[in-house]
Order: structure tokens, then C-alpha cells, then sequence
């Protein structure tokens, strides 16, 4: 065996994620079948004792509280910025890509403002919370009016990408490591175990939009800024 674009990919890195999903798709031309199983118990990881530097938290709402209505999924995402070594030359290489960790997961039964009382409790009790993001696309632009006065930044995303690949996307991040979890997150767990055929699936939204964000190139930028470590 060996890689076929070993510049690209090395032989290693292609062992590594062999076992995901992503790789079945674009490397092995398999694909897994949309309504296929996602996540197994050995996808999902746990942080240990990684140290996040800035939390987010993600909020996928719904509009009412009726026994139909689906639940807000609710979700804190930690970034655990990448590592670079720096060798006697000056000269960098990453030694640890950026990870997102989920720090808690909630399923609720809040809209309005007993979901706004309900964040303003969460960012109180975690000041290292940021930045509060919503899915819009249930409510719109009525979330600003909804949310006003955080002592965060309120950030509001309308999802355009199918679900299924929104799913895809954060069963690949789990699968290689770059999703983990802080503890058991039972909210998520259950909801992702049993992923697609669930009647509710508002907390792997919820997850799967805050790891995305947190975890995007702009986001780690200045966060990575202080994990700088000498290889001499």
C-alpha cells in the first residue's frame, strides 16, 4: 500500500482516517447511503484534559413549546487552538490541529423570552462564552429582536447545505478527532447513536453548527496566536 498523492496525503495521514466515512466517499469511492447508520460509540471521543480557550454557545431554536414542536437543541463548543512546533531554525510545522470540544448539550422546551432568560443564566455562568449562535432558519431575523441585549455577540446563520451533509460534516470532524466530547453528553449522544431515524435531531444541529463555526480558519486565527511551543 501506498498513498497516491503522498504531497497531498501522506500514507499516514490516509491510515488515520480509514476508518471514517469521508474517507469511504472521496477515497474508496463508497459512499455510505444517506439513510444509513452515522455515528457508532467508537466515532465519538472524549477530551480528557484539553483546555479550551474560547467557548461559543449554539442554539438550533424551535417557535413553540407544543408536544409536536421539535425541541432547542442547545449546545456550548470549546476551541482547543492548534499547536505549532518551532525548531532551531525558526522553521514551524503544526503539531496539533484546532479541535472543538462540546462542553454541554441541552434539549429544551423554551422559546421567547424564557429562552432568552434561560441564555442570559448560561453566559453568566460562563464568561468565557463569546459569542451565542443561532440557526435562523426557523424565525429569521426575529431572533435579534428575541436575544437583544446579550452580553455577547449575537450571531444569527441561516444553514443552506441539506442536512444529511451537515450531518456527514460533523460525523467526519468526530471520526478524525477534531470533535470531542467533555464527558458522556447524553443530549447529543442519543440523538447522534440513533442518527437519522430519530424524531428529533435539534441537538446534533445544534452541535454540528457551533463545531463548524468554531472551527473555521478566521476563528482560530488569533487563538492560535499563544500556543506556540519551542523544539529544541
Amino acid at each position: 500500500e501506498r498513498s497516491l498523492w503522498p504531497e497531498k496525503w501522506s500514507y499516514e495521514y490516509l491510515v488515520s482516517i480509514r476508518h471514517t466515512r469521508s474517507y469511504a466517499k472521496n477515497m474508496d469511492n463508497k459512499p455510505v447511503a444517506v439513510d444509513g447508520a452515522y455515528w457508532s460509540e467508537d466515532d465519538l471521543y472524549d477530551a480528557g484534559e484539553l483546555v479550551t480557550t474560547r467557548r461559543l454557545l449554539s442554539l438550533d431554536p424551535a417557535t413553540t413549546t407544543k408536544q409536536t414542536s421539535d425541541y432547542t437543541g442547545a449546545a456550548v463548543i470549546g476551541l482547543v487552538p492548534p499547536t505549532y512546533l518551532t525548531d532551531e531554525q525558526g522553521r514551524q510545522r503544526l503539531a496539533a490541529p484546532a479541535r472543538a470540544v462540546v462542553e454541554q448539550t441541552w434539549r429544551l422546551r423554551l422559546v421567547g423570552e424564557d429562552l432568552r432568560r434561560w441564555v442570559l443564566t448560561q453566559l453568566a455562568a460562563d464568561p468565557a462564552i463569546r459569542v451565542v449562535l443561532v440557526e435562523t432558519n426557523q424565525g429569521g431575523e426575529h431572533w435579534h429582536t428575541i436575544l437583544h441585549d446579550l452580553p455577547a455577540r449575537l450571531v444569527c446563520e441561516h444553514a443552506t447545505d441539506p442536512k444529511d451533509v451537515r450531518a456527514g460534516q460533523l460525523l467526519s470532524a468526530t471520526q478524525r478527532r477534531r470533535g470531542l466530547l467533555r464527558g458522556r453528553q447524553k443530549a447529543f449522544r442519543d440523538e447522534a447513536l440513533a442518527y437519522p431515524n430519530v424524531a428529533h435531531d435539534d441537538v446534533v444541529d445544534a452541535v454540528g453548527a457551533g463545531v463548524r463555526r468554531i472551527l473555521s480558519t478566521k476563528r482560530q486565527k488569533d487563538a492560535s496566536a499563544s500556543t506556540m511551543a519551542y523544539a529544541g
